[in-house]
């Protein structure tokens, strides 16, 4: 994996935020080596949200996708990914406060890049992962769907 510029964002990533998406990415891979099924991307969506204690990652929701479109879901450790994945998104806020962030983090065979997306407070509602939404938000972070004109 190696980690692109792409953070569709209007100015240049700085140099904590590539540093800790390198850490994120890291922290991701040996996750990915687990899953056995073929696969061409996939998207981890992570959400952090602040609480009592600073920001937490509260969820992640990996989804694998092949080419035709299909996607599965996979389980990785919060545990093992709540750290780097925070660091990740403080960068990204760039101080301003929030309450909830949920990024897509989507990788791919073809491009063997990283492109992050980054949905703040009331845009991340809408992609809240719970078991009436999880195909949906799949689909909206699926690399390979039809994009609208």
């Amino acid at each position: 994996m190696t980690q692109g510029n792409e953070m569709n964002r209007g100015s240049n990533p700085s140099e904590v935020e590539q540093q800790t998406l390198r850490e994120l990415a890291a922290s991701v891979q040996p996750e990915v080596h687990d899953f056995s099924n073929e696969w061409d991307a996939f998207s981890v969506i992570f959400t952090v949200a602040s609480g009592l204690n600073g920001l937490m990652l509260q969820q992640v929701d990996p989804v694998f996708y092949v080419k035709s479109g299909a996607f599965a879901p996979a389980v990785f450790s919060r545990h093992a990914l709540e750290e780097p994945a925070v660091r990740y998104v403080e960068a990204r806020s760039n101080g301003r406060p929030f309450d909830m962030a949920v990024v897509f983090f989507t990788y791919d065979t073809d491009s063997k890049g990283i492109v992050t997306r980054v949905f703040w407070d009331s845009d991340a509602v809408t992609f809240l992962v719970n078991p009436d939404s999880w195909a949906s938000v799949a689909q909206a972070a699926n690399p390979y769907r039809e994009k609208k004109a």
